[in-house]
């Protein structure tokens, strides 16, 4: 009977304890470009937390809205004809209430950070995904980021370029009489992403590229017919649905010649969280 009485106080206490934590509030610099219009001023938090409450009061409501990094965006925009002095009420469910008081001016826009004692928001994030195209079923591209990133990618085709080039198909190197072997092709881009929308990116890159064709004749000598290699440069757009990212992307090859190919990808993204610092 003791022991259940302790075990009720020690349950009783770890739940008042979890009560009393704190909300961190931290003030940051705006990352946006919506500023208030003549007479109003804003203030907009951020937070990882969706059932985040806060009340001002003078009754204005927040606008909601998930961002581009699966945050919570709550904006508050204050007419200021009558009073600039505001106080808020930041609460959520298992942490003690927080009072926030403000003097604003016209115009003004803060901007702030609201997140568990543990726990930041969401400072950056990582994309994987498999590629596929017609020259090389092989293929990868990762991805590091937010809004703004940075990503390497790769393409090979399981085809050896084998034998010697031709520069032209002759009698002796007649393709139709020669067995097809595939693609060779090689690509290896570095490049940047940028969020057009909040699941829609855009890629661009460069980098180094070989693209032929493998054959073999009918005595059973191999020659590489088409070879190029030189620069490369892609435009790609990607697609988040949640933790899915769908890609397509167009590469040109500019060596010798011109060479264009299309690439599909599918792959997962994977957010990480910043511990705070104490």
């Amino acid at each position: 009977m003791k022991f259940l009485l302790v075990l009720v106080f020690c349950c009783v206490g770890l739940a008042q304890l979890q009560a009393q934590k704190k909300l961190v509030i931290q003030q940051q610099e705006s990352r946006t470009s919506f500023f208030p219009e003549e007479g109003k001023a804003c203030v907009e938090f951020l937070s990882p937390l969706e059932d985040l409450n806060i009340k001002s009061t003078f009754g204005e409501q927040p606008e909601k809205s998930l961002n581009e990094d699966g945050l919570h965006v709550y904006r508050f925009v204050f007419d200021l004809t009558d009073e600039m002095k505001r106080t808020l009420y930041i609460s959520a469910e298992g942490f003690v209430r927080e009072e926030l008081r403000l003097v604003m001016s016209p115009k003004q826009r803060l901007y702030y950070t609201v997140f568990p004692p543990d726990e930041s928001p969401y400072r950056w994030g990582m994309t994987a995904e498999y590629l596929y195209s017609g020259t090389a079923p092989v293929g990868g591209r990762v991805g590091f980021g937010k809004r703004f990133g940075f990503y390497g990618s790769f393409k090979k085709s399981n085809v050896k370029e084998e034998g010697f080039r031709i520069e032209e198909i002759t009698e002796e190197y007649d393709t139709k009489g020669s067995a097809d072997k595939g693609y060779i092709r090689e690509s290896y881009i570095a490049g940047v992403s940028m969020g057009l929308y909040r699941w829609c990116f855009l890629h661009l890159g460069g980098g180094f590229g070989k693209y032929g064709r493998q054959w073999e004749s009918k005595s059973g000598e191999r020659y590489v017919s088409d070879f190029q290699e030189g620069p490369e440069v892609e435009l790609g757009l990607s697609f988040r649905l949640g933790p899915i990212v769908l890609s397509g992307t167009a590469n040109a090859l500019i060596g010798d010649d011109f060479m264009c190919d299309y690439t599909a990808g599918i792959g997962f993204v994977i957010n990480f969280q910043k511990k705070k610092k104490r």
